[in-house]
């Protein structure tokens, strides 16, 4: 019988179907954000015109709250995803990253390196491949934005403050509290940075198994694509209102 010399493949957690899962639920969310808000226009016009007397009574507060319940809703999980979405790309880039310096630079060497930092650990595969330096180029840019985000988040940090000291984050007022619109913008800034940097990884490769693209990946990069493009459309929307 003839031997069996294929190598094994390498088997992934999963996080890569949470990505596409959570953005694939941020795009029919914010389309049923859209319906909900064609919805209770009138509603809200209504409410405005018969408590135009009493628009801050308790009566008023309270039906004004139950008209908007369902809209506040579906912006609680617009961004609930919108991390979901950026929390999961960055464990998935962590996997891919182990991935490149297991196939590229072997077993031992990766499992010596296996406690240093994700971007020190890629830094230490690109002098070893004979790549040049990932410090002061535009991966390690992107690298460092989706990785500095994924620190904030896994600590317990507020993302969109001061991470370097917990009064400032936690105590201080931003400027502007961030709504949904924003969690979509920088889903689509972080996704950017994580699809740039598996591009990355997948040129710089020399081993099948990390030198092709993965059909997923492809699938995020289409739906990134389509976020943009609904982004762009809600913020018109919202210019020819103002």
């Amino acid at each position: 019988m003839e031997e069996n010399t294929r190598e094994p493949n390498w088997r992934s957690n999963g996080a890569i179907f949470i990505v596409l899962k959570s953005f694939n639920e941020i795009i029919s969310l914010l389309r049923q954000h859209e319906e909900e808000e064609s919805e209770i226009k009138d509603k809200l016009n209504n409410h405005f015109m018969r408590h135009i007397d009493d628009i801050h009574s308790d009566d008023a507060m309270i039906a004004f709250c139950e008209i908007n319940n369902k809209l506040w809703n579906l912006e609680s999980n617009i961004k609930s995803s919108c991390d979901a979405v950026i929390l999961t790309s960055c464990i998935d880039i962590e996997a891919r990253v182990n991935m490149f310096c297991f196939n590229n630079i072997g077993e031992v060497t990766t499992e010596a390196i296996e406690t240093l930092s994700l971007v020190n650990k890629l830094e230490v595969a690109h002098r070893i491949l004979n790549i040049p330096q990932l410090v002061g180029t535009q991966q390690y840019t992107a690298f460092k934005e989706l990785v500095s985000w994924r620190n904030a988040y896994a600590h317990g940090k507020c993302t969109d403050m001061n991470t370097k000291s917990l009064k400032k984050n936690h105590l201080e007022s931003p400027e502007r509290y961030p709504d949904y619109i924003d969690s979509v913008i920088i889903l689509t800034k972080q996704s950017s940075n994580y699809l740039y940097v598996l591009d990355h990884l997948r040129k710089r490769s020399k081993h099948p198994q990390t030198s092709g693209k993965l059909t997923q990946h492809e699938e995020i990069r289409e739906l990134n694509k389509e976020l943009k493009n609904i982004l762009r459309a809600i913020t018109k929307k919202r210019s020819n209102i103002v």
